[in-house]
């Protein structure tokens, strides 16, 4: 190991904060490759979820994501104003609605995909691609089990 002051030994060894200045800095590129289709990460995520399993409710989506109702709003808000997703009443309860992705949204979805996709691979080019699957399947492993969904 390269020879540093004992705090930054600990900071570098730590599995949490590395991941946490990887993920920095996956928001930042995301940020930056969402932001000529208007988009922010938050509204990315929700729209890829609605595009996966259309009709779900806000609730659903707050759980999955783990933000709260608010937010979960704004964010829709915006995707609904940007005409990418309806909300329609659930015909089971007058309170809930259903969100639905609208055909803008399927047309726009593969340019998403595709600037998420351009986003990981130049994150993750210090890595073969034998690394990179490696590195996927451990995150996996950690990540997948605690999801609420």
């Amino acid at each position: 190991m390269i020879d540093l002051p004992a705090s930054r030994q600990t900071r570098h060894a730590s599995p949490g904060w590395l991941i946490q200045r990887l993920s920095q800095r996956f928001e930042t590129a995301m940020e930056a490759a969402l932001a000529p289709h208007g988009l922010a990460l938050g509204q990315f995520a929700l729209l890829m979820s609605v595009l996966e399993t259309d009709g779900q409710t806000q609730t659903e989506l707050g759980t999955i994501f783990a933000m709260p109702a608010w937010k979960i709003s704004r964010y829709l808000d915006g995707l609904q104003a940007a005409g990418l997703v309806d909300r329609r009443a659930d015909p089971a309860s007058r309170r809930t609605h259903r969100i639905h992705a609208t055909d803008a949204a399927r047309a726009l979805a593969p340019g998403l995909r595709a600037a998420a996709q351009a986003v990981n691979a130049r994150l993750m080019a210090p890595l073969d691609a034998a690394q990179r699957g490696a590195l996927v399947a451990l995150l996996q492993a950690v990540v997948l089990p605690g999801e609420a969904w």
